[in-house]
C-alpha cells in the first residue's frame, strides 16, 4: 500500500517536471519572438538576458529529461517491478542534489529588491528552499518506506 501512494506522488512529481520544463521551453520561445518582433537578435552582452537565455535553455532541456525518467521509475513502481525500488531510492538522492544546486546557484544571483523603500525577500529562492524541503521530505519518506520489511520478512 506505501509503495502505490509513493508511487502516485513520483508519478505526479514526473508531470510537474515535464510541465516546468514545456513552460521554460515556451519562455524560452516568447523572448526569441519579442527580440525577432523588435528586427534584434537577443543581445547576450547583456549579462541579465543573458543568464535568463541560459536558465530557459537549461530548464528546457532538464526537466523534460529528468520527468521522463521520473515517470518511468514511478511506473515501475507502481506496477511493483524489482528494478523501481532501487533506482527510485538513486534517483531521489540525485534530485535532491539537483534541488540544492539550484537552491545555491539562486542565493548567489540573489540581487535584493527594494520596492517603496521595502526590502523585499527574493521569492525566487523561498521556491527553491520550498523545493529543497519537499525533495528531501519525498527522499526520507521514501527511504524509510522502500526499505521497511512487513512482519513476514518481505519487502513492504
Amino acid at each position: 500500500m506505501k509503495t502505490r501512494i509513493l508511487a502516485s506522488i513520483v508519478l505526479v512529481l514526473g508531470g510537474l517536471y515535464l510541465s516546468v520544463g514545456i513552460s521554460s521551453f515556451l519562455q524560452y520561445r516568447r523572448l526569441i519572438q519579442t527580440f525577432a518582433y523588435y528586427g534584434m537578435s537577443i543581445p547576450m552582452s547583456i549579462p541579465e538576458i543573458a543568464n535568463a537565455r541560459n536558465r530557459l535553455i537549461a530548464g528546457a532541456v532538464e526537466f523534460p529529461l529528468i520527468g521522463v525518467l521520473v515517470l518511468c521509475v514511478g511506473a515501475g513502481l507502481f506496477l511493483g517491478k524489482s528494478w523501481a525500488r532501487p533506482a527510485w531510492l538513486g534517483l531521489v538522492i540525485v534530485l535532491t542534489l539537483f534541488h540544492g544546486v539550484r537552491l545555491f546557484q539562486d542565493y548567489q544571483l540573489f540581487i535584493p529588491i527594494t520596492f517603496r523603500n521595502h526590502q523585499l525577500e527574493a521569492p525566487i529562492v523561498l521556491l527553491r528552499v520550498a523545493e529543497v524541503v519537499f525533495i528531501g521530505s519525498l527522499a526520507a519518506i521514501s527511504w524509510l518506506w522502500l526499505l521497511s520489511r512487513s512482519p513476514h520478512g518481505e519487502l513492504t
